[in-house]
């Protein structure tokens, strides 16, 4: 486990400030893709719950 992926468990808020941090530097080999995935998912389309 990564630490952004730590991070989403310990502090939501600065997960999301550094997952946006981390895409818009285009760094997208430091994402925590598996919890991203999950919260877009969430957001837009409830029905796959």
């Amino acid at each position: 486990m990564n630490e952004l992926n730590r991070l989403y468990d310990q502090d939501y808020p600065a997960w999301a400030r550094q997952t946006a941090d981390l895409l818009r530097q285009r760094r997208f080999d430091e994402l925590d893709l598996d919890h991203l995935a999950e919260e877009l998912d969430d957001d837009f389309f409830p029905e796959h719950e």
